[in-house]
């Protein structure tokens, strides 16, 4: 019995698995948690954080019944625009609108560009509305008033404007209209010229 027992147990060691190298972690939570060592000091990252909203402003906000219609304008190219519609996907994420009452240019929008946060409001910079460029014949001139001859607007001494056209009213008589004009109560016929 005993050998039997014996013949048992001698390949048992011939079927385990080889011994392994444990692995390094598997100690560090009980270093960094030790009340008797120092926890190493953290790690700093001294690059700035580029926000991609800085360089935007908002151009404006229209609030729809299932969320907010904003126009954002770049500030370092005014021709680019962004558009983010309620509904439909853009890369940036209408979170907050806070509404400026009575002054528009109060208003700010709180958006989502990937994973960071920033908030962006009017720029008053972009907002201003450019004239026209001038011919270099108009320089001399005041904007909006044409060079005339006598220095008046429109040109004629009283100021472009026409003395009134004094209207008088001819009473067809009893029988006939004169010729040219209609009866009373009649539309004036109108012939086709050839």
């Amino acid at each position: 019995m005993k050998t039997f027992i014996v013949l048992c147990l001698l390949p048992l060691p011939l079927l385990a698995d080889a011994p392994k190298k444990p692995l390094q972690s598997r100690y560090t939570s009980l270093h960094a948690s030790s009340p008797f060592t120092t926890p190493a000091p953290p790690i700093i990252n001294n690059t700035p954080v580029v926000n991609p909203l800085e360089d935007w402003a908002l151009g404006g906000v229209t609030k729809f019944p299932d969320g907010y219609f904003v126009i954002l304008l770049n500030k370092k190219k005014p021709d680019e625009k962004k558009v983010i519609q309620p509904g439909m996907h853009s890369e940036f994420e209408v979170i907050e609108v806070t509404d400026g009452g009575m002054d528009y240019t109060e208003t700010t929008v709180k958006l989502r560009y990937g994973s960071s946060q920033g908030t962006v409001s009017f720029d008053k910079k972009l907002l201003v509305v450019k004239s026209p460029s001038q011919n270099p014949a108009q320089e001399g001139q005041q904007a909006g008033q044409p060079a005339l001859p006598n220095g008046l607007p429109g040109g004629s001494p009283t100021g472009g404007r026409l003395p009134p056209r004094i209207r008088t009213l001819v009473q067809p008589g009893q029988g006939q209209a004169p010729q040219g004009q209609p009866q009373q109560g009649q539309l004036p016929q109108v012939q086709p010229q050839q």
